[in-house]
């Protein structure tokens, strides 16, 4: 059997058998997967913990339904994986969290080996379809197991679950689906509050079992044969056997069946989320008076146009979506379980009923169920019961090879144990092989079934690669460790089966002399073919070693008065405090930050007036930040003749790839985008850019940029904007943006701290580093401003205050004691006068060339300033 060796996080995960099949479908699907997606997935399939492959496969399925906004919400998988471990199931019931993911991957395949089925697909829901349909069905097709579940009764504690788990999804769908649009729950509930807004709920089956679902997807029972006509009886087939199903005991008690059940889940959530957005879209005017209606009403005009193509995708993908609800329907309907008579006399034909790809004419056509069926019934492999009593004929990776062959035109299957037993397997009744080909056979089409399956004598006709390391795989990225869990690039049609060529490029970690010199000529030479898979992101420092850094800032010796605190970078450090920021920048109750972001570009426009002269071509972001900024001036240095090179700089690897990502897509090329991931308040990690300038750039002069007022969040701004000018030359320029105040006192400073209250958006921010590297308990969050350096500048502390005496366990597995109401500094800005910010340059050796100043409205002293700077 094929092995595939993977490293990931410093743990080693063997992928053997069907596991090492599904992971090179995988790998040869680079639009799906990218980047640490793999380490994920290979967790999915290699780790030896339950819980983690579960955890692993509800990441990536997630994250493929997420990355099509207009699918809108999916719930209830949460749900499913909780009651497979609580055992809420029949004693029978297997994985289905994990299942669902391999069912994906084996229906790319399926769908790449085999031109008839594909075409017959694209047929039935269109070629530019074909993938997302797919995506939803396999995805789906088993969520309505936390329906048929024997303990999901009305009323009962499970179906009180699953309806809030729905609830839930509905409370605020459009910030589910989409978040990069920057609309955070708060707004949007702010929204549903100042027009009277209703969320959907799910308060009982009848919620479900409406005769109008059941016709939206009536064709496939139809096609399917799955009953006959009946004089005076509108139910559709589907329908009268999910009635029947719940009545009549078969090789089981009476049961809700779960693919019926998937299907009326996935068209309630899709019709649901329709009307939720046509109540939004149809609002002009707030109808309830409410103290935030008119930034809701700003905000509602903002979303209009993209609500406006979201909608109009759902429309035209809506009759395609009903498609899969009716695959989904059909998948789980076992004609052998049933008396055919007793199942006529209610309409029923199991003894006719066949899911068919299409031979027989577009009437009996059924090819999007067929693939959902086949490959349901072939993933059988490493699926646990969750039961106390171990299953020994279960079937394991390591015992069995599935592979779609291109050249075939069929998926090749070998099982171990039976090449061991039997002269041909095929040939022989008692073999599993031919178990699994009997059992598609009771209800897929005979010939279709042989057409597409076939038994592969050794089990190796596909070469098998070589042991995969990060640096080796053609799929993943060659950094391993701590990455982000970036967003998938756009979902496109999986490649043709064949070997991916060899990753083969210079590796950029290459010096002898250090772990971490970097050779940019190796960097620069690497294929561009998936340029965000971020096997270029330059890494100064392990990330242990910065995980060191923040313990000491909240570690103290006995008798040691010195305040805790987290450091500036640290505040933006990991995947959860890189969300809140990004919510909190595009939240429209926090104006202050939406106005930056949104004048930028005006203000920009008018300081490149002002200073009259030509740009450098390289670019140097200090704190990527949301990216919006560094965007707008990189389609400035873009539009020269020309090309710039950018390099974002960002201690957090999260926030750099999300902010790059968007500062430089569809702006500039990939290939002259070169990563930092360094903390350039450190002299030492500084030194990349003088590195960064010896090997690649010379003498071109550079851009740097430290935008967003991030130079007022540090300890000692001073010494940081001194720092950064150290290695600037005569011909680099330095774009600085601050917070300036008109007024500089007491009262000045009251008001500067004001502007972060009630901003739950904010707040959540400034917790998340604290609860994301402590456990310490929710305790008060207090703003305090007041003036110092000569009366020269505000200063805003935002601090947690402990409640009580605490012991809180740290990342590092080490504990601390807080005393009552101390204080743990959690970030800190300022806003400077005009005369400070003079002086500030001046003491880090610049000197301001042109600058703009832009006033709040109204009253307020408070505003921005924008200047470029030279030594």
């Amino acid at each position: 059997m094929k092995t595939i060796s993977y490293e990931a996080h410093g743990h080693v995960y063997h992928l053997v058998g069907a596991n090492a099949d599904l992971w090179q479908i995988a790998t040869e699907c680079p639009s799906i997967f990218a980047g640490d997606d793999f380490d994920v997935l290979a967790k999915a399939f290699g780790s030896t913990y339950d819980n983690e492959r579960v955890a692993a496969s509800k990441l990536l399925l997630t994250k493929l339904w997420m990355a099509h906004p207009m699918l809108g919400p999916y719930p209830f998988l949460d749900c499913l994986s909780k009651f497979e471990f609580e055992r809420q199931f029949h004693s029978k019931y297997r994985d289905h969290v994990c299942h669902q993911l391999k069912v994906y991957l084996l229906g790319l395949g399926v769908l790449s080996c085999s031109p008839r089925l594909r075409d017959e697909v694209s047929k039935l829901v269109g070629e530019r379809n074909l993938d997302l349909v797919w995506l939803v069905t396999a995805v789906f097709h088993d969520i309505g197991y936390v329906i048929e579940s024997e303990h999901s009764q009305p009323r009962s504690k499970v179906w009180t679950r699953v309806r809030e788990e729905y609830d839930g999804a509905m409370r605020s769908p459009l910030r589910a689906v989409i978040e990069s649009r920057g609309l955070s729950a708060a707004t949007e509930q702010q929204i549903q509050k100042a027009y009277a807004i209703r969320t959907p709920t799910l308060d009982g089956m009848g919620d479900l079992e409406q005769d109008a679902f059941f016709q939206a997807f009536k064709e496939e029972g139809i096609r399917a044969n799955l009953g006959r006509f009946i004089q005076g009886d509108t139910t559709t087939p589907v329908q009268r056997y999910f009635t029947y199903a719940q009545k009549t005991v078969s090789g089981r008690p009476p049961f809700k069946d779960h693919g019926v059940a998937s299907a009326l889940l996935l068209v309630k959530t899709w019709l649901d989320f329709d009307a939720y957005l046509d109540q939004i879209v149809a609002q002009r005017a707030p109808s309830q008076p409410h103290q935030n209606a008119p930034a809701a009403a700003a905000e509602l005009d903002r979303l209009r146009p993209s609500l406006d193509r979201m909608i109009a995708r759902r429309r035209r993908l809506k009759r395609q979506i009903l498609r899969a609800a009716g695959a989904m329907s059909l998948h789980n309907i076992a004609p052998a379980q049933w008396d055919h008579a007793d199942a006529g006399d209610h309409g029923l034909t199991f003894d006719i009923y066949r899911i068919a790809i299409g031979k027989h004419g577009a009437g009996t056509s059924n090819p999007l169920a067929f693939l959902l069926a086949f490959v349901d019934t072939l993933q059988d492999w490493d699926r646990p019961t969750f039961s106390e009593t171990p299953n020994d004929d279960a079937l394991h990776s390591r015992d069995i090879s599935i592979f779609p062959n291109k050249g075939a035109g069929k998926v090749l299957v070998h099982v171990k144990k039976d090449a061991e037993e039997f002269s041909d397997p095929s040939r022989s009744k008692h073999a599993r092989y031919t178990r699994v080909v009997r059992c598609l056979k009771e209800y897929l089409d005979h010939d279709d079934v042989d057409a597409l399956i076939a038994w592969a004598p050794n089990g190796t006709e596909r070469p098998s690669n070589v042991p995969l390391s990060p640096a080796s795989s053609p799929g993943p990225s060659s950094h391993s460790g701590s990455g982000p869990y970036s967003s998938p690039a756009p979902y496109s049609s999986p490649a043709p089966y064949s070997s991916p060529a060899p990753y083969s490029s210079p590796a950029p970690y290459s010096s002898p002399g250090s772990q971490w010199e970097l050779d940019f000529n190796a960097i620069i030479k690497m294929p561009a073919v998936d340029p965000w898979r971020w096997a270029a992101v330059v890494l100064t420092r392990d990330e242990a070693s910065r995980h060191g850094d923040l313990m000491d800032s909240l570690k103290r010796g006995e008798g040691d008065g010195r305040p805790r605190y987290i450091e500036s970078g640290f505040a933006y450090w990991g995947i959860v405090p890189t969300n809140r920021w990004r919510e909190t920048c595009q939240d429209a109750f926090y104006l202050v930050m939406r106005k930056g972001i949104e004048t930028f570009q005006s203000r920009w426009k008018e300081l490149l007036t002002k200073f009259g002269e030509g740009l450098p071509r390289v670019y140097a972001s200090y704190g990527v930040g949301t990216g919006e900024k560094d965007r707008v001036v990189l389609a400035t240095l873009n539009a020269a003749r020309d090309p710039p090179v950018y390099v974002p700089v960002d201690m957090s690897l999260d926030m750099l790839v999300k902010g790059a990502k968007t500062a430089s897509v569809g702006v500039i090329e990939m290939s002259r985008v070169v990563p930092l991931q360094l903390d350039f308040s450190s002299t030492t990690e500084l030194g990349t850019i003088e590195e960064l300038r010896t090997k690649l750039l010379g003498d071109r002069p550079m851009l740097f940029s430290l935008l967003g007022n991030t130079l007022a969040n540090f300890a000692d701004d001073m010494a940081i904007l001194k720092t950064l000018a150290e290695p600037m030359t005569k011909t680099d320029l330095m774009l600085l943006e601050l917070a300036v105040t008109k007024k500089v006192d007491a009262t000045t400073a009251s008001k500067a701290a004001v502007e972060y209250v009630n901003i739950p958006s904010f707040e959540s921010f400034v917790r998340s580093a604290l609860t994301q590297h402590t456990d310490l308990p929710e305790g008060r969050l207090t703003y305090q401003g007041k003036v110092c350096r000569d009366k020269g500048v505000l200063q805003i502390d935002m601090n947690y205050v402990s409640s009580d005496r605490h012991k809180g366990r740290l990342i590092d597995g080490s504990m601390i004691q807080v005393e009552p109401n101390e204080k743990i500094r959690l970030y800190r800005s300022r806003k400077y006068s005009v005369t400070a910010i003079r002086r500030l340059l001046q003491q880090a050796g610049l000197r301001e060339i042109a600058s703009t100043l832009q006033w709040n409205e109204g009253s307020s002293p408070f505003g921005l300033y924008l200047g470029l700077c030279r030594k």
